[in-house]
C-alpha cells in the first residue's frame, strides 16, 4: 500500500498566517515572525496530526508566468506582498530545509502549477493543504484538498464528492465554470455579466465549455449575446484557470520523505526566533537537552522532571511543606479556582494545595496561618502573574505579601509594551491542560531577568513597575466613596429627562417609535423625513451632526442619546459596583496600555466626560470616606507640553515654561502672527488645540476638523508651528526615523513600544504608526512621572503614619482622601513629591485642591 503525501501551499498558508497573528511577534533582533510562527505551527500540527511518510511545500516566485504571455493582465490586481512579510520568506525557507522539508519552486511557474505536477508525478495518495479553492480541479479518487480555513483546527476535507455537493458538477468541471464565471482575485475575465451560478447552470447542462458552444442556440436572451461576444474570452479564460500538471520541475518522491523529530540546529532557530511555545515541547525534538544547550531561556527542571503534587492529609504533612519552603529564597506562586500552586524549583518541591479537599483537621485559618510566615517573609521572593490579583486573595486572611515578582508586569515591559491578559500568553501554554503550572512560573522569572536586564529595563521594573503594584494594591482597596442619595437623585432627574425628550421627540416627528432601534430611526430620517439620500442609512452621531439644523427632531435625538449613555454607563453601571459600605473598588490595568499609561476598569472611573454638567454631576456622586474626611486632588499642569519642551530642547517652551508664561497665548502669537497681548481667547483656544494636536501627530484634516477651518489654514498653523519650533520639528522626525530604524520607540525611563506597523506598505498603517512613534515617548513619559509621584507620596504617607489614602488616578490628576487636620501635611506632601518626581529642564507644576466632593475640587 503507498503512504501518503503532503503537499502545502506555501504562499496561501503563508498569506493566512500573516494576517491571522499580529505583527508584534518578532524574533531577538526585532525583525518580525507573525507568518512564520503560524506557519511553523501548521507544519508541525500536520506531521502530528496526519502522520506523512512524504511532505513537500510549493511557492510562487515570480509574477510573471507564462499565463501573463497569454493576458498581460493577469494578477494585475493583486497588491503586491507587504514588506514585512517579504522580510520573513528567506527565514521561511531557512526553517523548512531545518525540518528537512523539501520545498519546490521555480522561475516563471505559479505554485499551483506545482501541486498539479506532483500530484499527478506520484502514484500515492496526496492531500493537498490549502486555502485556495482553485486546487479543488485537482481533486479525484488519489487526492484531497484540505481546505485550510482557521489554520489546521478548521479545515473542509474536498473529496470528489464534497466537490460535487457544493458545485453539483465533478472537481475537473469547475475550471470550465471559472472559464465562464472569470475570477477578479486572479483578474481572469470569463465572459461579461456570467457570475457563477449562472456558469454552473450552463457546466452542468453542457458538460464544458465545448458543450456549451456547440449547444449555443439553445440558449436565450442575453445571455446568448454576452456568450458569442466573448467566445474568445471565454476560451482564453479557460487556458489561464486550468492548472498545469506537466511542469518541468526537479522533485523525486524520496526528495520528499518526512524526517521527523527535528534536530538541534531547528531547536535554536525556534530559540532565536521567540518560538517558546514550540521549543519548549518535548516531543519534537530527538537530542538530549543540557544546561548548555538551554542557555537563558529555559530551566532543565522543567523540561526533564515532572515534580509529583504532595497531597496534605495531615497536619504533619503541611508542617513538613512548610519547613520545605521555607528554606527557598525563591516560591513561585499561583493561584486558580481555589487552588494554590508552590514551586520550589531549587529543592524541585512543588505543592498543590487545594482548600476544598483540605482534610477536616486543618482549618482554613490554620492553613493560612502557616503560609503568612512564608509571604510575609521579605527575605524570601515570591514569584507570581498578577502579583496584586494574588495580594488581595491573601489580604482576606490577613496576609501582606512582601518581596514579590510580578511576571505579567516584567512581561509587559519586555514585550515591547504588548497587552498581557493571561497566564497562558506569557507562559505560551494553556494552563488548563499545563502541568507544573508554578514551576513554570518559576522558569519563566529567569527568563524575564534576564530580558530587563539586556534590554536596559532592570531599573524601571524594581524602581516603578513592581513597587507600583501594592501601591495600586492598596488604592483597590480603599476604594472610593460614593454618595447613594446623590446618585439616586441623578438617576431620577436624568429619566426625567428622558421621559420628557422622548415626548418632545414624538411630537416633533408625529408619531412613536423606538428611539433606541438604529432600523426604526433610520426609517424615520431617510423615509419619513427624508433627510438625506445617503444609501448607508446611517444613524451614527457623526451623521446626526450634520442633520441636526435640518429637523427640530435631531438636536432632541442626539440628546436623548447622550442621555440614555449617561443613564446607563454612569448612573445605574455604577450602582452595580457598589459595595455594602457604598464605596466603589476599580481595578487599575498596568499591563494592558501600549503608552504605559493605567487603565481603569470594572468599572472604569477614567473616562466620566470632562467640562459638561454631566461631568459635574458624575463627580459629585463621589465624596470623602466620612465627614471629617476631604477629599485632595492635585492634577500635574500641562504635563505632556512640558516633557515635550524636555525631550525637544526648544528655546521657546522652556522660557515660557521657567517663567511662568502662557504657552497656548505664546503659541498663538506664532502661529497667527501678532503681539502676545493682542491675542484673543479665540486664538487662544485654536493655538491650545495645535499645541495638544502636535504632540499627538494630527494631520491638516485633523486639525482642521476640530477648529472647524480650512485644510489650507489647518496646514497653515502648522507650518508657522514648526517654523517658532524647529525643534519640536526634528524631535518628531527623530522619533520617527528611530522607530523605522530600531522597530520600537523608549520613553524617558526607557520603557519600549515596538512598532512594526512603521515600515508597513500600507500608507493609513504607516501614518498611524509615524504618529505613535512621536506621541509614545511624551505620553509614555508622563505616565512614569506620576506613577514615581505615586509611589513617593504612598511611602511618605506610611513613614509619617498618615490616615491619608491614595485612591484614585486619572492619567495626570491623583487623589487622596484623608482627615481634615491632615490636609495641609497632605497637599504639602503631594506638592513636593509631584514636582519632584523626575527632574526635567522645565519645573513641573500642579494643581491642587481640596473639597468634600470630587466635582468641588477644581
Amino acid at each position: 500500500m503507498s503512504e501518503k503525501i503532503v503537499l502545502v501551499d506555501g504562499n496561501s498558508i503563508f498569506y493566512r498566517e500573516y494576517f491571522a497573528l499580529p505583527l508584534t511577534l518578532r524574533n531577538k533582533k526585532g525583525e518580525p515572525t507573525n507568518a512564520l510562527y503560524g506557519f511553523a505551527n501548521q507544519i508541525i500540527k500536520i506531521i502530528k496530526d496526519i502522520k506523512p511518510k512524504y511532505i513537500a511545500v510549493a511557492f510562487d516566485v515570480s509574477k510573471k508566468t507564462f499565463r501573463n504571455d497569454i493576458y498581460d493582465k493577469y494578477k494585475a490586481t493583486r497588491k503586491p506582498m507587504p514588506d514585512d512579510l517579504r522580510s520573513q520568506i528567506e527565514p521561511l525557507k531557512k526553517m523548512l530545509n531545518l525540518m528537512n522539508i523539501n520545498y519546490v519552486e521555480k522561475q516563471g511557474i505559479e505554485g499551483d502549477d506545482i501541486l498539479g505536477t506532483l500530484c499527478k508525478r506520484f502514484a500515492n495518495p496526496t492531500i493537498i493543504i490549502t486555502g485556495d479553492r482553485d486546487s479543488f480541479q485537482l481533486v479525484d479518487d488519489s487526492t484531497v484538498v484540505y481546505l485550510n480555513r482557521k489554520g489546521m483546527s478548521d479545515i473542509k476535507i474536498m473529496d470528489p464528492k464534497a466537490v460535487t455537493e457544493i458545485y453539483g458538477v465533478t472537481p475537473a468541471q469547475l475550471v470550465f465554470v471559472k472559464a465562464l464565471a472569470g475570477d477578479t482575485s486572479d483578474n481572469i475575465p470569463g465572459v461579461g455579466g456570467v457570475g457563477e451560478k449562472t456558469a454552473l447552470d450552463l457546466i452542468q447542462k453542457y458538460s464544458d465549455l465545448d458543450g456549451v458552444y456547440q449547444h449555443i442556440n439553445e440558449i436565450k436572451g442575453k445571455l446568448k449575446e454576452r456568450l458569442l461576444a466573448d467566445k474568445d474570452q471565454a476560451y482564453m479564460s479557460l487556458k489561464l484557470a486550468k492548472i498545469n500538471t506537466e511542469v518541468d520541475v526537479k522533485c523525486e518522491l524520496d526528495d520528499c520523505k518526512a524526517i521527523f523529530p527535528f534536530g538541534k540546529d531547528l531547536y535554536d532557530f525556534f530559540v532565536f526566533n521567540n518560538f517558546r511555545s514550540i521549543y519548549q515541547r518535548d516531543d519534537l525534538f530527538d537530542f538530549d537537552l543540557n544546561e548548555q544547550d538551554l542557555g537563558a531561556d529555559i530551566n532543565i527542571k522543567e523540561l526533564n522532571t515532572k515534580v509529583e503534587s504532595i497531597e496534605i492529609t495531615k497536619k504533619e504533612i503541611l508542617n513538613e511543606a512548610i519547613n520545605k519552603i521555607k528554606t527557598n529564597k525563591k516560591v513561585a506562586i499561583y493561584i486558580e479556582d481555589q487552588t494554590l500552586y508552590f514551586s520550589c524549583a531549587e529543592t524541585e518541591y512543588k505543592y498543590d494545595f487545594t482548600l476544598s479537599l483540605l482534610p477536616k483537621s486543618i482549618s482554613e485559618k490554620d492553613f493560612f496561618e502557616k503560609f503568612k510566615i512564608i509571604l510575609e517573609d521579605e527575605r524570601i521572593e515570591k514569584i507570581c502573574f498578577d502579583c496584586k490579583k494574588e495580594m488581595h486573595f491573601f489580604d482576606k486572611f490577613d496576609i501582606q505579601m512582601n518581596n514579590y515578582f510580578d511576571c505579567m508586569v516584567a512581561k509587559h515591559l519586555v514585550d515591547g509594551s504588548i497587552a498581557v491578559k493571561s497566564i497562558d500568553e506569557v507562559l505560551m501554554c494553556d494552563i488548563k491542560k499545563a502541568n507544573n503550572i508554578a514551576t513554570k512560573l518559576y522558569n519563566e522569572h529567569n527568563v524575564l531577568l534576564k530580558d530587563l536586564e539586556k534590554l536596559n529595563l532592570t531599573q524601571l521594573y524594581f524602581e516603578v513597575e513592581n513597587p507600583l503594584v501594592k501601591v495600586l494594591f492598596k488604592m483597590e482597596k480603599n476604594g472610593f466613596k460614593v454618595d447613594s442619595l446623590k446618585l439616586e437623585e441623578l438617576r431620577i432627574k436624568y429619566e426625567n429627562e428622558l421621559e420628557q425628550l422622548t415626548k418632545q421627540i414624538y411630537d416633533e416627528i408625529g408619531e412613536e417609535f423606538n428611539i433606541n432601534s438604529p432600523k426604526q430611526m433610520a426609517e424615520i430620517i431617510y423615509d419619513k423625513l427624508k433627510l438625506s439620500k445617503s444609501k448607508k442609512r446611517s444613524t451614527a452621531v457623526e451623521v446626526l451632526l450634520e442633520l441636526e439644523d435640518r429637523h427640530p427632531s435631531i438636536p432632541l435625538i442626539i440628546r436623548y442619546r447622550k442621555v440614555a449613555k449617561f443613564l446607563s454607563t454612569y448612573i445605574t453601571g455604577l450602582k452595580q459596583f457598589l459595595d455594602s459600605d457604598n464605596f466603589i473598588h476599580t481595578t487599575f490595568n498596568q499591563a494592558l496600555t501600549a503608552t504605559g499609561r493605567l487603565s481603569s476598569s470594572e468599572p472604569n472611573l477614567q473616562n466620566i466626560p470632562i467640562r459638561s454638567q454631566e461631568s459635574r454631576d458624575i463627580r459629585s456622586i463621589f465624596i470623602a470616606s466620612n465627614k471629617d474626611n476631604v477629599l485632595v486632588d492635585a492634577d500635574y499642569s500641562q504635563i505632556e507640553l512640558r516633557v515635550l519642551a524636555h525631550f525637544t530642547k526648544d528655546e521657546i517652551l522652556i522660557d515660557s515654561f521657567k517663567n511662568n508664561l502662557d504657552i497656548h497665548s505664546q503659541t498663538a502669537s506664532k502661529i497667527f502672527g501678532v503681539d502676545r497681548e493682542l491675542v484673543s481667547s479665540e486664538m487662544r483656544r485654536m493655538a491650545k488645540v495645535v499645541n495638544f494636536g502636535v504632540i499627538y501627530g494630527i494631520s491638516e484634516f485633523g486639525l482642521a476638523s476640530d477648529l472647524k477651518s480650512s485644510v489650507k489654514d489647518a496646514k497653515n498653523y502648522i507650518n508657522q508651528y514648526y517654523l517658532a519650533h524647529p525643534k519640536v520639528e526634528r524631535f518628531i522626525k527623530d522619533s520617527i526615523l528611530k522607530a523605522k530604524q530600531n522597530g520600537y520607540v523608549e520613553s524617558l525611563l526607557g520603557r519600549r513600544r515596538i512598532v512594526p506597523e512603521i515600515t508597513s506598505s500600507n500608507f493609513a498603517i504607516r501614518s498611524r504608526a509615524e504618529r505613535v512613534s512621536q506621541n509614545m515617548p511624551i505620553q509614555s513619559s508622563s505616565a512614569e512621572i506620576i506613577k514615581k509621584a505615586m509611589i513617593a507620596i504612598s511611602n511618605e504617607f506610611e513613614s509619617k503614619n498618615l490616615k491619608a489614602k491614595l485612591i484614585m488616578q486619572v492619567h495626570d490628576e491623583l487623589i487622596v482622601d484623608c482627615p481634615k487636620d491632615e490636609k495641609e501635611v497632605v497637599e504639602q506632601i503631594m506638592l513636593d513629591k509631584m514636582t519632584k518626581a523626575i527632574v526635567l529642564n522645565v519645573p513641573l507644576e500642579i494643581d491642587i485642591a481640596s473639597a468634600y466632593r470630587w466635582s468641588e475640587g477644581h
